[in-house]
């Protein structure tokens, strides 16, 4: 057995214990962890016991027993819930906790057990540990506990008894009651000591009690020997002053006494203490206010005679001596210094004393009298008189007085003084026109003379009595300024004050004052009165201000002049005009603009600017010559506007209606005209301010003399600098006379050469503009045999009857050699720069971009794609499509020329041709962008590139390309207003760079047209068809008819004309050829019939255009075109299209 001997009785239990009939079953076949445990349990002083089994057995030791009381030993091997069944309720959520493996402890249960015949209150602390099987799984728990109910019962007696002193202390709040600790910390804290120390007993508690003495019994060492007093004779006395939180003191009296344990030993200490303060300091302010009293009144001049009314003697104090001049020789008889009463004043003295003493009286009398010292000197003494009685009714008679005296000559003097001064001013506030102010420091009251209504406009019910009203009246920018300023002086020794600032007028608006005042102070420099006048300066400040304007515009306007007449640098004038002009008038900014307009007269150039950067008006363009601007540099007068932005001329010009988005703001604007002598308008002066109504009729003056002056001053320099142009082209013509004296014979050598080269160019262009006039006129009477051939095949397409697919594959294959004999046709118009375009705004590296993936398809796998856009690429006006054939053409040309592969590089940039650059290209100088496509294939040599533009040149086999390609890229290029450069050597590869002018202003947007749609004719509608190709006519007169329209027909213009003539002919569309027999063009019948028909609707067609409708490669505005060969498609939408309008 595991347990053969030990573990005192409850070791003996268990062993002799049959366990083979118990749920434990036989000892031997107990778990090892449950042999473990009993071992260790019975082997141990701490109560223990052991719970195991589903059962819940109890096994435990001998200290667990004594718990059980009387439960032992029938407790040993039964079910532990059974044993305490009275707390069955409270422990078995704990059991089932400890079965379900979770480690339970607890410090204190409560339990009421019954364990000695009676229900009891018991504490345990105790811990149950789960305790696992040979299974790994939990076969029960293990419990070490402790019953703690005495601690339990002891802790709580110790808590009502400190509750009860608590209650006791708390009850006391007119006493400080608190306990400390053996080291004097603070323990516990009456309301008492709260009320007076200001501690909280949550901040105090715990702090030494040294923080509630003095500094000085601190550094004495007071609290130590108080203390150590109340421990060795049971009490110490404890009065003195004490230290508050605030760091104010309070006195109390009270007592220390020690505090013992249980056990005799020493805890504590405990004051008791009461606040008296009150009385303590009521008898040291009783002390203090006597000696005071005494010191008050010597220091104020007062003194004091004390008579005795039944010995007849009186007693005076130094004081009264000083002021009678008398020497201090002890008591006197009461009638002594009646005599020094001055004799107008004796009689009214005596009536004030009797009535002093009337026993009926009040005792008291007060009164003002002169005296006549010895020495002569009269004084005036001010005295106040009490009279003390003894008995009552008829038997109440005085015994004592008391009259306190005090000089008040020297008051007398000042009031009379006063009484003078305030007549003066009172006569002066009603002679000036100054604005006059009394105002009184003690009251704060303030007087005001007539003036003030007068030079502000107000009512006098309106002027206020205080200082407040002045104060609240000065501009609120200068109020605090003159306030400080004025009490500067009050609370300092000065007496004069002088202050300039802004004073509220009745009407709401400020004048400019000048206020002069003066503090009237007493005797001992206190301020009592101030008197200041307020001078109205504002009519003298505008004067002043105007003044100085004029000075500054004469001297403005003297440097500019002289300035001008010595300056010959155009651009530094008109710089000095503009800064003077914006100096002038108080603009917020100012500019000079040159009149140099464009074609249109629509464009002036800023040339200086003043008051802003130049960026922020270059970024928004030049402006334009609008009824705001214009009349300036027509020389129609001079603008002047309070508000721009009211006038009726503003807002009505697109696109921006008014000023731009971030334009300056302007609301007051001044603009003159700068006329030459000569009668020439050369530019504007204009100015702007962000506020209405800053420009007069004197700036108006200013600036047309000044403008004067700077077209004097520009016609100066450009005098000037004309003379020093014609002195430099005569200097540079000497020396180029020296030069060609010198090398005669080499130029003349280098002048031939150039003549044969631009004769061979002149060659060149010529023939080319020849093979352009004949491929047009070819083109054209293609385009219209081509207009036969497609159009029928179009009809036969459509009318062919179901089933016959041989006929109708004859029929697109005929079409298909058609279509493409109108893209040769096409091409050869593009090349003699006859074909009509529709340019619009384009971005090329956008345009390159959209054409990567039609590139890319189009030069194969082989070939490597790679662009170099340049950034801040400027804009260009051209037809997009046409554009992109042109590089589309580029491209193929490169791909060709690339057989086994390469790479393709299209690049774009801004370029600035010069004089020499363009001259070569036949440009313009100026800004372009250049498109430049370059490959690494094989190159040309210099024969092929002499006729690389050519018309059907060709260096492909047969079968291969038309020759139309550059040739297309040149007509394109020329017509745009640009051109192309072509760069190339044999084995080094070929660029070809294509040059088109940078866009100005804004290009008209051209809509992008959608795929034509077939639309009918609307019922009645007619349209008149004039072609001179009598099957080109057929043609177009039978799809109109199918189309559903009602056709008329025209072989020439003036069979047209006679068929609109027609009172009963309706026509609605004009649809004409623009080439037309007879000595009328198309345009010429358009304009006819339109006079004949107002708004009649009229579509062009052409196989070639010409001049008619055509200027500069465009078509001209309101045209409507449809080119030749067209579709039975595109003629329904065309015609549709202009019908609706």
């Amino acid at each position: 057995m595991f347990l053969r001997e030990g573990g005192g009785e409850a070791g003996g239990l268990i062993r002799a214990t049959e366990w083979d009939g118990t749920p434990l079953g036989a000892v031997e076949r107990w778990p090892a962890p449950l042999r473990t445990l009993v071992g260790v349990m019975l082997g141990a002083n701490q109560p223990m016991f052991v719970v195991w089994g589903v059962a819940r057995t109890l096994l435990y030791n001998d200290a667990y027993g004594a718990i059980l009381g009387d439960k032992h030993p029938a407790a040993m091997g039964r079910d532990f819930l059974e044993v305490w069944a009275e707390v069955r309720a409270d422990i078995q959520p704990i059991v089932a906790e400890a079965y379900a493996g979770r480690a339970i402890h607890m410090d204190d249960i409560r339990l009421v057990m019954n364990r000695r015949g009676h229900p009891e209150e018991t504490h345990f602390a105790f811990s149950y540990t789960p305790v696992r099987d040979d299974d790994d799984a939990v076969g029960g728990f293990f419990c070490a506990c402790q019953e703690i109910t005495e601690q339990v019962r002891a802790q709580r007696l110790m808590r009502e008894s400190e509750e009860r002193l608590r209650l006791l202390i708390e009850g006391a709040t007119d006493y400080v009651i608190l306990t400390t600790d053996r080291e004097r910390r603070v323990t516990s804290w009456s309301r008492g000591a709260e009320a007076t120390f200001g501690y909280a007993a949550d901040e105090i508690v715990g702090s030494p009690a040294d923080v509630l003495f003095t500094p000085e019994d601190c550094a004495a060492g007071v609290p130590e020997a108080e203390m150590g007093q109340a421990r060795h004779e049971g009490f110490a006395p404890d009065v003195r002053w004490h230290l508050r939180k605030n760091g104010s003191r309070v006195f109390l009296n009270g007592a220390v006494r020690p505090l013992h344990d249980g056990a005799g030993r020493l805890a504590g200490f405990l004051k008791i203490a009461r606040d008296e303060t009150e009385r303590f300091d009521a008898a040291r302010r009783l002390a203090e206010s006597e000696a005071s009293l005494r010191i008050a009144v010597d220091v104020a001049g007062v003194g004091i005679m004390e008579s005795d009314l039944v010995s007849g003697t009186t007693r005076w104090s130094p004081e009264v001596h000083r002021i009678a001049g008398t020497p201090d020789e002890g008591p006197m008889p009461i009638g002594a210094g009646g005599k020094l009463v001055h004799p107008d004043d004796r009689a009214r003295l005596t009536l004030v004393s009797r009535g002093a003493l009337a026993p009926g009286g009040t005792g008291e009398a007060a009164g003002e009298y002169r005296i006549v010292r010895p020495d002569g000197e009269q004084r005036w003494l001010q005295a106040k008189v009490r009279t003390f009685f003894e008995g009552e009714g008829a038997d109440k008679r005085p015994v004592r007085s008391i009259s306190a005296v005090r000089d008040v000559t020297d008051e007398k003097r000042a009031e009379a003084a006063l009484r003078e001064t305030e007549e003066r001013y009172r006569l002066a506030a009603r002679a000036t026109n100054d604005a006059i102010w009394d105002w009184n420091l003690r009251t704060d009251r303030v007087r005001w003379n007539e003036a003030v209504c007068a030079l502000f406009g107000y009512a006098p019910g309106d002027v206020g009595p205080s200082g407040a009203w002045w104060k609240d009246n000065i501009h609120p920018d200068d109020r605090e300024r003159v306030a400080a300023g004025i009490h500067q002086v009050i609370d300092g020794d000065a007496e004069n004050w002088t202050y300039e600032y802004r004073f509220r007028r009745a009407d709401g608006s400020f004048a400019d004052v000048l206020d002069r005042g003066t503090v009237l102070r007493d005797a001992d420099g206190r301020a009592l009165r101030m008197v200041s006048a307020m001078l109205d300066l504002t009519d003298r400040r505008a004067a002043e201000h105007a003044l100085r304007e004029e000075t500054r515009t004469l001297e403005t306007l003297n440097r500019t002049g002289a300035a001008l007449a010595a300056e010959l640098d155009l651009e530094r004038v008109v710089q000095m005009v503009t800064d003077a002009g914006v100096a002038l008038t108080g603009a917020r900014f100012g500019a000079y603009f040159h009149n140099v307009m464009d074609d249109s007269g629509e464009r002036l150039h800023l040339y200086t600017l003043s008051g802003a950067e130049r960026a922020a008006f270059e970024a928004m363009g030049r402006p334009r010559a609008t009824a705001i601007f214009g009349p300036t540099f027509r020389n129609e007068g001079v603008i002047r506007s309070d508000n721009i932005t009211a006038d009726p001329r503003y807002g009505r010009n697109a696109p921006h209606q008014g000023m731009p988005t971030g334009h300056l703001p302007v609301r007051s604007y001044l603009a003159v005209p700068v006329v030459s002598r000569s009668g020439e308008v050369l530019g504007g002066l204009l100015f702007g301010h962000p506020e209405p109504g800053r420009f007069t009729d004197r700036h108006e003056r200013l600036m047309t003399g000044l403008a004067a002056q700077a077209a004097v001053a520009i016609d100066n320099a450009r005098l000037y600098a004309e003379a020093q142009r014609e002195l430099e082209e005569r200097r540079r013509a000497e020396e180029q006379l020296r030069d060609l004296n010198e090398t005669l014979e080499a130029r003349v050598e280098e002048r031939t050469r150039e003549l044969m080269a631009a004769e061979e160019a002149l060659r060149q262009a010529q023939k080319m503009e020849a093979v352009g006039q004949l491929t047009g006129g070819i083109a054209h009477d293609f385009n219209n045999l081509l207009q036969i051939v497609t159009g029928n095949l179009e009809t036969l397409q459509r009318r062919l009857p179901e089933g016959e697919e041989r006929l109708r594959r004859a029929a697109e294959n005929a079409q298909t050699g058609a279509q493409r004999a109108a893209v040769l046709t096409q091409r050869l118009l593009a090349f003699s720069r006859r074909q009509p375009l529709a340019p619009k705004a384009v971005d090329a590296n956008e345009l390159v971009r959209g054409m990567s993936d039609l590139l890319h398809r189009a030069l194969g796998e082989t070939i490597e794609l790679r662009t170099a856009l340049s950034a801040d690429l400027w804009r260009v006006e051209a037809d997009p499509n046409q554009l992109e054939n042109a590089l589309l053409n580029l491209a193929v040309n490169a791909r060709d020329a690339m057989p086994d592969g390469g790479k393709l590089t299209v690049e774009t940039r801004n370029a600035m041709l010069d004089d020499r650059a363009a001259g070569h290209a036949d440009l313009p100088p100026g800004r372009y962008v250049a498109i430049a496509v370059s490959d690494t294939g094989t190159g040309m040599d210099k024969d092929t590139l002499e006729r690389v533009f050519e018309p059907f040149f060709t260096t492909k086999e047969v079968g291969k390309g038309t020759g139309l390609g550059l040739s297309m890229t040149y007509g394109f290029a020329k017509q745009s207003g640009g051109h192309v450069r072509i760069y190339s050597e044999p084995g080094l590869g070929t660029t070809v760079e294509l040059f088109l002018p940078r866009l100005q202003g804004e290009a008209r947007e051209v809509e992008e047209e959608a795929n034509p749609t077939l639309h009918g004719g609307a019922s009645g509608e007619t349209v008149l068809v004039c072609e001179d190709d009598p099957d080109v006519r057929s043609y177009s007169v039978e799809a109109l008819r199918e189309l559903g329209y009602q056709v008329l027909e025209a072989a020439d213009g003036a069979a047209a004309l006679a068929l609109l003539g027609h009172p009963a002919a309706q026509v609605d569309l004009l649809f004409t050829d623009v080439v037309l027999p007879g000595g009328m063009s198309g345009a010429q019948l358009a304009e006819e019939a339109r006079r004949l028909r107002p708004g009649l609707r009229v579509l062009f067609t052409t196989g070639y255009a010409r001049d008619a409708i055509v200027h500069h490669g465009r078509l001209d505005p309101g045209v409507e075109l449809l080119t030749k060969p067209f579709s039975y498609a595109d003629l329904a939408a065309r015609v549709r299209e202009v019908l609706d309008g």
